[in-house]
C-alpha cells in the first residue's frame, strides 16, 4: 500500500501519526507487568538482553530512528518478537534478532503488556 507514496506523503503521514497519543491497556497480571518493566528499563544482564529503553526511549515513546513501543497491542509486540527471532521480520535484523532470540516466553509476555 505504501509502495506508491511519494516522500512528501510519507513525511505528512509520519507527522500526522506522531501526534497521536499512545493507548494504555488495563494490566491484569501486575507481577508479569513487573517482569516486563524490569526488562524494559534494565534488561537482563544474565542473558545479555539490553534494556528496551536504551534504544526505544525511557518511556517507549520512540526515538528519531526507532519506533514507538508504548501503547502497542500486546499481541502485536509478542508477534514482532517472534518474527525477529525467526528472522521473518528483518528490518534492524542484526540487533533485534540478537535480542529476540534471547528472550524467554515469560520476558516476551511481560514486555508485551
Amino acid at each position: 500500500m505504501a509502495k506508491e507514496l511519494k516522500d512528501e506523503q510519507i513525511e505528512a503521514l509520519a507527522d500526522y501519526f506522531s501526534t497521536k497519543p499512545g493507548h494504555s491497556h488495563r494490566v491484569r497480571d501486575k507481577a508479569l507487568a513487573a517482569v516486563g518493566e524490569y526488562i524494559f528499563l534494565k534488561g537482563n544482564q544474565f542473558s545479555g538482553i539490553p534494556a528496551c529503553a536504551s534504544c526505544h526511549g525511557e518511556q517507549g515513546l520512540c526515538t528519531e530512528q526507532l519506533l514507538r513501543l508504548a501503547g502497542q497491542h500486546k499481541r502485536y509486540v509478542a508477534d514482532q518478537m517472534e518474527a525477529f527471532d525467526q528472522r521473518v521480520r528483518n528490518n534492524d535484523n542484526a540487533i533485534m534478532h540478537a535480542i529476540a532470540s534471547k528472550l524467554t516466553e515469560l520476558e516476551i509476555a511481560g514486555v508485551s503488556l
